[in-house]
């Protein structure tokens, strides 16, 4: 369900599942952007908008209880994100020093070849590598836990999410429990 990503400009490995659609804090910034068209290339003619509406059917009570674990989530999360970049940087290495190896591994991987990098760098960076595979675990657990105590199976938390991200209605409630 989760799995380890790169992330560019300063960021370290995190859970996919949620950090991709909760670090947009569920597009409310990017919302009125997505509604944006592209204007057709030439030759190619202009289709009508997409409907982004979700057809979704939440209750109050449970829009409540998801903005409840979404805050939860993002919580655990930073602090995931926090660690991950204290463990990196208790091995002598940069976060960026970090992600280009952690390329190089999996380009590597790939292809077969092993990573030009000195021992010393390698092994630190497998030691950094280690103790991240066991917080993102710990972080999956506690993700599905905060999901849990709030009454939500992970599923739901999923649905409810996509269906947020696609109704700015969803999103304006959302945002106002948040904010309560």
């Amino acid at each position: 369900m989760f799995s380890k990503t790169n992330i560019v400009e300063g960021s370290v490995k995190y859970l996919s599942i949620f950090v991709g659609a909760t670090a947009s804090a569920l597009m409310f910034a990017a919302a009125p952007s997505m509604a944006q068209q592209q204007a057709p290339q030439e030759g190619e003619q202009p289709t009508m908008p997409q409907q982004q509406q979700a057809d979704i059917d939440v209750s109050q009570e449970e829009l409540e209880r998801f903005a409840k674990a979404f805050d939860s989530v993002q919580d655990i999360q930073k602090q995931a994100r926090e660690e991950m970049t204290n463990i990196i940087e208790q091995q002598n290495l940069s976060i960026e020093e970090y992600n280009q190896l952690f390329r190089q591994q999996q380009q590597g991987a790939e292809a077969g070849e092993e990573m030009d990098v000195s021992q010393d760098k390698l092994e630190r960076f497998k030691a950094a590598d280690s103790k991240i595979d066991e917080l993102e675990k710990q972080a999956q657990s506690d993700i599905e836990d905060a999901i849990s105590n709030q009454g939500l199976e992970v599923d739901r938390f999923e649905e409810i999410l996509m269906g947020v991200q696609q109704d700015p209605e969803l999103q304006q409630k959302v945002q106002e429990i948040l904010q309560n």
